[in-house]
């Protein structure tokens, strides 16, 4: 065996190697392709880690900043029948990001980003519409339909509900349950200083949910689909912040 391997290295090509390493690594059972692909599986989980995780939080944040600096322009210059068109122009887009949820023929990951963009844009609705005069969603009321909304999607859920669907619900029903718990919160504030502490200390929560939704998505995640979860997760934790810090998302 040591013949045959020093006649090996002596009709071997050196040259072949790029780094001396890379013989030794073969010497063991590694060649150079392999590490090639090890390097493009490597580049390609982590692009998918900023693609999938990092990239649809952004997304969710530009849309959140364009609705923002657009809502109030519209309403003092344009009033009611400027805010009822411009709401009916986002709920068209929310519609038509949860169509395409629903379509087969994308990747899970693609209807799940599609559900998540769509839930945005409907809470987004829901709550714009409040300036039309629409009944507050965190009142009782609102509370009950709330909880209502819930146990029929529970049902719908474990019969088969769309991935995008999943997305688009979970997305929606995140942002809806921050608003009442804020909304409480500051509704109680006054009874307790301990309740005010708590709601201003909200955004450090709010801050380290992102931040661990960002550790889980560098470190820990292997599928797109986690990594479109962790992006929802990270901009609700985002969403938190604007919600204390701005008394609203709107």
């Amino acid at each position: 065996m040591p013949n045959e391997i020093n006649l090996f290295e002596e009709q071997f090509d050196y040259n072949f190697f790029v780094e001396p390493y890379h013989y030794e690594l073969f010497r063991m059972g590694f060649g150079v392709e392999s590490l090639r692909k090890e390097w493009i599986a490597l580049s390609f989980d982590w692009n998918s880690k900023l693609v999938d995780g990092i990239v649809p939080a952004i997304l969710l944040s530009i849309l959140w900043v364009l609705i923002a600096l657009t809502v109030d322009p519209i309403e003092h210059s344009l009033g009611q029948p400027g805010m009822l068109v411009f709401i009916l122009g986002v709920l068209a887009v929310a519609m038509f990001a949860l169509q395409h949820s629903l379509q087969g023929r994308f990747a899970a990951h693609l209807r799940a980003l599609y559900g998540m963009i769509g839930g945005f844009l409907s809470w987004s609705v829901s709550l714009l519409s409040l300036r039309l005069g629409a009944p507050i969603l965190s009142s009782p009321g609102g509370m009950i339909l709330m909880i209502m909304a819930v146990l029929v999607i529970s049902i719908l859920w474990r019969n088969s509900l769309p991935i995008g669907a999943k997305f688009f619900c979970t997305a929606f029903f995140i942002l809806w349950g921050e608003q009442v718990f804020a909304d409480t919160l500051l509704a109680w504030v006054r009874m307790s200083p301990v309740i005010a502490w708590v709601y201003h200390e909200m955004v450090y929560v709010g801050a380290l949910v992102s931040l661990g939704a960002v550790a889980y998505i560098l470190f820990y995640s292997h599928r797109r689909i986690e990594r479109i979860a962790a992006a929802l997760i990270l901009w609700a934790g985002v969403s938190l912040m604007i919600l204390i810090a701005r008394g609203g998302i709107y």
